[in-house]
């Protein structure tokens, strides 16, 4: 007891309290992941590129990073621009561009539903072949359609890129993404190992072709020896 006459609070009570005080909003992560770079917190503005694992960043900053070799250990899945992607999101006509910092309403829409990006509720994916920003619902809305809503260039159902993925998602797209460098790695491997054994293949044949050359040169010229010798061996027994 206390001496205001209240129970002293355990330590596993204290302790689920601060857990409770220090959980962030799934909303605020949300909105985090769709206003700021991944790499560096600054606000988004274009170009907007997006990695393999649906991050977010300006383009000019993880560029900057990738020539000044200075990207960090949370992101080394980016090697280069090739693991990049522009993405085109539409904006929200009812941001004031003036004052983004301070701005509490989502930067993108959808352009074809409307729906704001930043809602749990509401997922976004951008088309690999056009870099267009579309929510999954407008997908689900194409049906069997492989043009772009936005732009009318063809496009899959499976050329899509989750963007901001919860960490649920984020763990597949991370598996998907080792089983795919580990395959690569393994063609390379595999094409390195033939080109060695084609090279080694075209030597041996270069050296064979040398040898037997050098072989018919020598046979040629004992043919030629042996044609004198017999020539000379004429002469002699005709003037005998």
């Amino acid at each position: 007891m206390g001496a205001d006459g209240g129970s002293i609070p355990r330590r596993e009570e204290l302790v689920k309290l601060k857990a409770k005080a220090e959980k962030v909003d799934p909303k605020e992560i949300e909105r985090v992941k769709w206003s700021t770079c991944a790499i560096s917190n600054q606000i988004l503005k274009e170009p907007i590129v997006a990695c393999n694992l649906g991050n977010l960043y300006n383009k000019e900053v993880i560029l900057k990073h990738l020539l000044e070799k200075t990207i960090p250990s949370s992101f080394s899945h980016v090697k280069s621009l090739k693991d990049l992607l522009t993405i085109h999101p539409k904006k929200n006509p009812n941001v004031d561009e003036s004052n983004l910092a301070v701005n509490d309403k989502a930067l993108f829409i959808c352009p074809i539903t409307g729906l704001e990006v930043g809602n749990n509720s509401y997922k976004f994916v951008a088309i690999k072949g056009c870099g267009c920003v579309l929510s999954e619902r407008a997908i689900r809305e194409c049906g069997a359609s492989t043009t772009c809503l936005v732009c009318s260039k063809p496009f899959s159902v499976e050329s899509v890129l989750k963007l901001a993925p919860e960490e649920s998602e984020l763990k597949i797209m991370k598996e998907k993404l080792l089983q795919s460098k580990e395959s690569t790695d393994k063609k390379r491997k595999k094409n390195k190992e033939s080109t060695g054994t084609s090279e080694t293949k075209e030597k041996k044949n270069k050296k064979e072709v040398k040898e037997e050359k050098k072989s018919n040169e020598k046979k040629d010229s004992t043919t030629d020896k042996e044609v004198d010798a017999s020539h000379k061996k004429r002469k002699v027994e005709e003037k005998k």
